[in-house]
């Protein structure tokens, strides 16, 4: 990632913590990524939580929100 793309990030969180909503939308979709592999990683160690793989990512992306 170049120096721009840290300074965007960081002025949508600035934002964000101001309360832009479309803000705070674009960062989730940027992390949302890193949310589901997390999620995977979860789901791998404990396999009997693949049948919630998606309220995970729900409580997840709400947490991270």
């Amino acid at each position: 990632m170049s120096e721009v793309h840290f300074e965007y990030i960081n002025l949508l969180v600035s934002k964000a913590q101001s309360g832009d909503q479309k803000s705070s939308e674009e960062l989730l979709d940027f992390y949302q990524p890193i949310i589901k592999a997390s999620v995977r990683k979860c789901i791998h160690i404990h396999q009997d939580l693949s049948r919630h793989y998606e309220d995970l990512i729900n409580i997840a992306s709400l947490e991270f929100y």
